[in-house]
């Protein structure tokens, strides 16, 4: 597939996914959203990457879905159109969550609905101080969807997120920030090379390990606590057999910070 609404770079160890619909607020079409889920698709058998960015290009990162392709459409055809769209958002939702490797969303500009969900589905986010969000759906009369009403009550807590529903008000980067949706909060000049530093940080982590971490923190949403325990302990006995903790023993024992290779 070739990409005309989305920007996928890799440069090993990093990989970049970048929203480039810019003159619309990066919003969701079903074209970008296929291409979105391609990208997050191939991204996990890509040779080399130990870290995905996802950002928007232009002034805002997203405002969700393009509300002007139902225009002028009869109510008994919104369901169908609606459909696709949700089915296309979902399948990059779901593999950003399983992705075996850290995935940073970078706010900034405006962040409304999906775009909310996108950055909800990311590990951890970097903001800048003035980036403002809302959720957005209640606000046009339907319901959210891209994951936001299993992944934002875990996050940011459930009687907060209905707030965040029931008023539809903007919240500051501040806001997110203090309530857990945002990890880390810059300054607005400052928000790309924080991007880039973060990028190159959790690039250089045990990748298998960090990811099997990851993995169990998903599952163990739905498991019961013994089971959850005994996948716990066998993936503690898989991580034993990488590259990365020999070099992390090896490390540890020479008092001196580990170099991981992701492997």
């Amino acid at each position: 597939m070739d990409f005309e609404n989305i920007i996928y770079a890799v440069r090993p160890p990093i990989a970049e996914l970048v929203l480039d619909r810019p003159e619309a607020g990066n919003t969701f079409t079903p074209q970008l959203l296929a291409e979105l889920a391609e990208a997050t698709a191939r991204l996990a058998t890509e040779p080399g990457v130990r870290a995905v960015v996802l950002r928007g290009n232009g002034e805002h990162f997203c405002y969700g879905a393009n509300i002007d392709m139902f225009d002028g459409e009869p109510r008994e055809r919104r369901p169908a159109l609606i459909r696709d769209l949700v089915t296309k958002f979902h399948q990059p939702i779901s593999r950003l969550t399983r992705l075996e490797m850290p995935v940073l969303g970078v706010a900034h500009g405006n962040v409304a609905g999906g775009g909310v969900a996108l950055l909800a589905a990311c590990d951890v986010v970097v903001a800048g101080e003035s980036t403002t969000f809302r959720l957005g759906w209640p606000g046009i009369g339907i319901t959210m969807d891209g994951g936001s009403t299993w992944l934002l009550p875990r996050i940011i807590g459930l009687h907060r997120t209905l707030e965040l529903v029931y008023t539809n008000r903007s919240f500051t980067a501040a806001e997110a920030h203090a309530w857990g949706l945002v990890n880390w909060l810059v300054p607005d000049a400052d928000l790309a090379k924080r991007a880039e530093d973060l990028a190159t940080m959790l690039a250089g982590g045990a990748t298998r390990a960090l990811g099997w971490c990851k993995r169990l923190m998903f599952e163990g949403m739905r498991e019961s606590l013994d089971g959850h325990l005994e996948n716990e302990a066998v993936t503690l006995v898989r991580s034993f057999t990488t590259a990365d903790s020999d070099e992390g023993f090896r490390a540890f024992s020479e008092q001196r910070p580990p170099t991981f290779t992701g492997e």
